[in-house]
This record gives C-alpha cells, sequence and structure tokens, in this order.
C-alpha cells in the first residue's frame, strides 16, 4: 500500500468524464457507427486511462489483452509503469469493495492478487 500514494500523486493527467463501465455491451451500434451508449450508473470524473487498465483483470474480456494494452500504450505514450500503477489501483479497489464471495469469488480473487503483484513488481523496478 506504501508504495502507490507517491506514484499516484505524481500523476499529472487531466480528468475526463467516464461513464464507469467502459465495456462492448454499452456501447451500441448500428453494424457501422456508434449510435449510443448506456449505463451511467458509475459515472464520474477518472483518470482518462483507468478504463482501459481495469480490464486486466476482468475475465470476460476475450480480447488479446497484452496486444489491445501494447497498443494503447503506444498510441497514448504510457510506460508499462503508467499502465500498471492504474491497474494496481483498480485492483486494491476490487479487493477492498468485495465480500468473499460475491461479487469476487475466491479463483477471481487469486487472479486479481496475481495481478496486483505483476503490477507491483513491475513498479519496484
Amino acid at each position: 500500500m506504501e508504495v502507490l500514494p507517491p506514484l499516484v500523486e505524481q500523476v499529472q493527467e487531466p480528468l475526463c468524464f467516464w461513464n464507469g463501465d467502459t465495456n462492448p455491451a454499452n456501447f451500441l451500434s448500428d453494424g457501422h457507427r456508434l449510435t449510443g451508449f448506456v449505463d451511467f450508473a458509475h459515472a464520474s470524473w477518472h483518470d482518462p486511462h483507468y478504463g482501459l487498465a481495469r480490464f486486466t483483470v476482468y475475465q470476460w474480456v476475450q480480447l488479446d489483452r497484452p496486444l489491445l494494452f501494447q497498443r494503447y500504450r503506444e498510441c497514448h505514450r504510457l510506460s508499462e509503469r503508467d499502465f500498471a500503477l492504474r491497474s494496481a489501483v483498480h485492483c486494491l479497489w476490487m479487493l477492498q469493495t468485495s465480500v468473499p464471495g460475491e461479487p469476487v469469488d475466491d479463483a477471481y480473487r487469486g487472479r486479481i492478487l496475481a495481478q496486483l503483484d505483476a503490477d507491483l513488481r513491475l513498479l519496484n523496478t
């Protein structure tokens, strides 16, 4: 826990409005273009890169995550450490806000802890 606060304090990204649940099911399309988006239950002002970094632990995402994250980092000029910081913050949030068994079961909790460990190792280099 003591590793993250000084790193978070160094982040200078301007906040952006975020719906709080960026996932493919919340974007509507006519097959050719974006026609709308739904689910603003957790909308807030956020770090612009946090939304994607949350996907490091979501098991339902069936994408090539390493390639997606690499391309995103390249497009936004983020280092692996920049991305790991946001992922670690999300891992801690998931662990803190969940009650054992709901919504994070033991196997999922183990994957979150493994991701947090990988993020912290990268942040400590």
